[in-house]
């Protein structure tokens, strides 16, 4: 039996989530759902056999649905996954889960007492790539991790509901967890507005302090004329270099570092090292895709886990740290 689908939200990530589903012969998508009448129109010109409406509402009513996606504003993540879970529906929900740590705890809460899936949609931890590195850090080939710094900028797509790091920000701190399970302690951000018609900052830098002296430093903005996906991450052993943009070699994992002796009775001299570059070969196949077969296994398998939403719930944390931290011009410890 097919894992019955409906989409809400046909903008900028919902028609990946149309073709990925219909694309997969385990789930039979039956409804999408947009209040743009345009968005409607030129999904179903694709699939016309697809149910269709601009009242999300149409398919809580359905009880055949088993599984929805939210892919609308931010905004509206909270109201539509409560009101989703309450139908008896599966729910995975565009990033970020909901607009506050107290939400995504209800939510999460809602979806446990019902043994339903609560998903964030965090699709880098699903990437060739990613999942690589984080083999590479299990297997200490990386030593140590001391530092994660990254890059991710493009123009657009501003939003109004959300600052950049609500937005952008999401993927490294999604991703830091993944890799290095580590403990955030306290962050830093500064962040800022350069269009007098924006209700949110456009551009930010974050430090997150970890448990271990870790720091990662978050650089991120809609306001870059070209478009940057890169991490460096520092360790005792080795080094790696991630640019996602890169078509092939998108990793390179560096044989360098540096020693600094600690007797103080000869000159300073650090000791350099730099031997080889290694580039891993990755596989192609796309990471909404291997979510999606995840997501649905879980719930055909009746083996729901919570770890996605429950890591949602620790981003979420953290952003709200940033935010008192802008506010504030100070260091803000994550509870």
């Amino acid at each position: 039996m097919k894992l019955k689908v409906g989409v809400i939200g046909l903008g900028y990530w919902g028609p990946n989530f149309v073709r990925n589903f219909i694309r997969y012969e385990r789930t039979q998508l039956v409804w999408v759902c947009d209040i743009s009448e345009k968005a409607l129109k030129k999904t179903c010109q694709g699939y016309p056999y697809l149910k269709s409406t601009q009242n999300y509402h149409d398919l809580l009513k359905d009880n055949s649905l088993d599984l929805i996606i939210i892919t609308t504003p931010p905004n509206s993540h909270y109201i539509i996954a409560k009101k989703a879970l309450e139908a008896k529906k599966h729910v995975i929900v565009a990033k970020p889960l909901a607009l506050s740590s107290k939400g995504a705890n209800d939510l999460l809460k809602l979806a446990n007492e019902n043994n339903l899936l609560l998903h964030t949609d965090l699709t880098y931890l699903y990437t060739a790539a990613v999942r690589t590195i984080k083999n590479l850090i299990d297997k200490g080939a990386v030593g140590n991790p001391l530092y994660y710094d990254s890059i991710r900028t493009n123009l657009g797509l501003i939003q109004q509901d959300v600052n950049v790091i609500w937005d952008l920000a999401i993927h490294d701190l999604s991703i830091i967890d993944y890799w290095f399970n580590l403990k955030p302690e306290k962050v830093f951000a500064v962040a800022s507005k350069h269009n007098e018609n924006s209700k949110t900052e456009e551009m930010a830098h974050i430090s997150v302090t970890y448990q271990n002296h870790f720091i990662a430093h978050i650089h991120v903005s809609w306001l870059s004329p070209v478009k940057i996906r890169t991490t460096l991450v520092g360790g005792t052993n080795k080094m790696v270099y991630f640019d996602d943009l890169q078509p092939d070699e998108k990793i390179k994992i560096y044989d360098k570092g540096v020693k600094i002796a600690s007797d103080s009775i000869t000159p300073f001299k650090p000791a350099y090292r730099s031997g080889n570059i290694i580039t891993p070969t990755l596989s192609q196949e796309e990471a909404l895709f291997l979510e999606i077969r995840d997501t649905t296994n879980q719930i055909m398998r009746k083996s729901i886990n919570y770890l996605n939403a429950q890591l949602s719930i620790r981003i979420l944390k953290i952003l709200e740290a940033c935010d008192k931290s802008i506010k504030t011009g100070h260091s803000t410890a994550i509870r």
